[in-house]
Parts: C-alpha cells; structure tokens; sequence
C-alpha cells in the first residue's frame, strides 16, 4: 500500500476499541455462570463486556473486589480464538519465516513467543524468560525503512514490548531476509526477545494479551475442551477452564471510539479482501504506535450490516474506486 494511501487513512479517521482507563468500572458478579451466560450479562445488563485484566493493578482491583483472597475461580473476558502467529505491530502471519530444525515445537505448550538466535534463526520459547531484545523504528521521513536497536536488559517478552513501544516503536519485526539479516547484526551472536507471538488467547473486547499471569502449568486445556479463561481468587493468576461450568465472574466497561475511514485504490483492488484488510490494519497500527500513545487500545474493522467492512462510493467528479468503512 502506497505511503499516500495510509495518511489519507489516518486523516479521514480510524474505528478504535479503547480499553478503558485506571479509572474504569469492574462489577463483580457472585451468581455462577457459564462463560458464554457470563458475557452475555455483561454486554446486555452492564452495556460493557467480560473484564479484561490489562495489568498487576488491575488484578488487585478484582481480588479486592471479591473480596480477596478467597477460594474460588471467577470468569474473565479470556477466550481460546484459534489464533496463529503475529507480530505485535499488528501484522498477521509470519512474514519471513526462519525457523531453527523442528520449530516451533510449542513444547508443553506454553512456548507463545519468539527469540532470535545468535545465528539468526527463530525458535519459539515462553513468554516468562528473561532476554535482550531488538526494537524498531521507522526511518526516512516515515518511507518505511526499519531500524533496529539491540536492548542488553534482560526482560520477559510482555516487559521487552513495552519497552520497545515506549522507546522506540514495537519490538522486532522481519518481513524479508535483509531485515533478518539487520536484526541477527544487532543481536550480535546473542539470543533475543522479536515481536512474534502466538495469540491463542484474546480477551472478549478483541484485544491480545499485552499483559499476561497464568498459573503453575496454565494454560493446560486438559481434553482438549478448556477455551475459557478464569482468575483464582487467592493468586489472582489465571487458567484455562471448560466453558460450560459455572462461576462467579467479572465485568468491565470500556471506551469504545467510532470513526470512518476513507481511502483511494485502483479498480484492481478488492478493499474487502481479508488479506487487505488485515494489512491495512497492521499498517495503520503500526503508524499509530509509532506516532502516538496506544497503550493497550484495540483496533478492528466493524463489518457492516451485509458484512463487508468497505462500501464504495460514488467519485463528484465521475469516477470510481473508492471506499469508506469502519476500522
């Protein structure tokens, strides 16, 4: 996608989700129910959604709320989607993949997250260990050159993100052999933290975990069936329940930000292609992070009612090939 077509984007507006801030609603709901019940509560009585847990703040909040500690397990917004592999700029997919022998393997399932070896090869290892990383940050009056920043400062790959968007733009992303070359020079024969993950788990308002607590061996989805996510009231860690059982549960309101966006193309182009849309969502992401604070904002594109996200509309002067839909 040309450079023009992402600020024209950026200018006519964008939909956003926006967690809400330290100062939001949680209501704890001591009548058990299942997950699916649950959320149903939350979106059609409290007009918000199942809580998401954004950070060690919030998981004080909920504890005090039910007044914890206390035995039992109370229902987050966290939800098994299937998933696959992303870059936590936005983009899908794996760009260039450069797999070591055998990976990823997942190895007792808890490896969602990818180091680069010494020798520039990717294995996936878990999120908890402690790493140097690589930042980038768009170069060249934003012509979409990356450059990137090698961080000697051991961190989990949750803490090595937030350091990246902090300072830089996001942690490391590859999509073709020179920038695995570029990130593999930074590293400098090291093993780091990338920003490639495996979003198996999302929280109910669509955004992924920025910020994860899983207990002991969690997520273990013993049968094969445990796609919900639940908090123990006495740790205030997480794990991964069978959807149907029945539990206390949390809710959250958030902040919820609607903007169109408008955009050029070629006739060639189909705007309602998934790839399109998933790339031209990435881009804007990135952009944002790059320019402004996120946070933990989530951005989706609102399909609408014939569920197509863009609708074309007609050109003043005659023409034709543009589009206008929600992000």
């Amino acid at each position: 996608m040309e450079r023009a077509v992402l600020r024209h984007l950026l200018l006519t507006g964008l939909w956003a989700l926006m967690p809400p801030g330290p100062g939001r609603a949680f209501l704890f709901v001591s009548t058990p129910r299942t997950w699916p019940e649950a959320r149903r509560y939350c979106r059609e009585g409290r007009g918000g959604d199942l809580a998401s847990v954004l950070g060690p703040a919030d998981t004080r909040r909920l504890l005090e709320l039910a007044g914890g500690p206390a035995p039992g397990r109370a229902w987050l917004g966290l939800h098994r989607d299937g998933g696959g592999w992303r870059w936590s700029s936005g983009e899908g997919g794996h760009g260039f993949p450069n797999w070591m022998a055998g990976e990823p393997n997942n190895l007792r399932g808890k490896e969602d997250c990818v180091e680069m070896s010494g020798g520039g090869t990717w294995n996936d290892a878990p999120c908890g260990q402690q790493k140097n990383f690589v930042c980038y940050q768009v170069t060249g009056g934003g012509g979409g050159a990356l450059q990137y920043t090698l961080i000697r400062d051991q961190k989990n790959w949750t803490e090595a993100r937030k350091h990246c968007r902090d300072r830089y733009t996001d942690l490391a992303v590859v999509r073709d052999p020179s920038d695995n070359a570029a990130v593999s020079e930074q590293a400098a024969g090291t093993s780091a933290w990338i920003g490639l993950s495996l979003e198996a788990w999302r929280w109910a308002d669509g955004a992924g975990l920025a910020f994860r607590r899983w207990g002991g061996e969690q997520p273990l989805n013993e049968g094969g069936g445990e796609n919900c996510g639940a908090m123990d009231l006495t740790t205030g860690t997480w794990a991964d329940e069978d959807c149907g059982r029945e539990y206390a549960f949390f809710c959250s309101q958030g902040k919820r930000v609607v903007m169109k966006v408008g955009l050029s193309l070629g006739k060639s182009l189909n705007p309602n292609d998934p790839e399109m849309t998933e790339h031209l969502l990435g881009q804007i992401r990135s952009e944002l992070f790059r320019t402004v604070s996120m946070g933990n904002t989530s951005l989706r594109w609102r399909e609408q009612s014939d569920g197509l996200v863009f609708h074309q509309e007609e050109d003043s002067r005659g023409g034709g090939g543009g589009g206008r839909g929600g992000g």
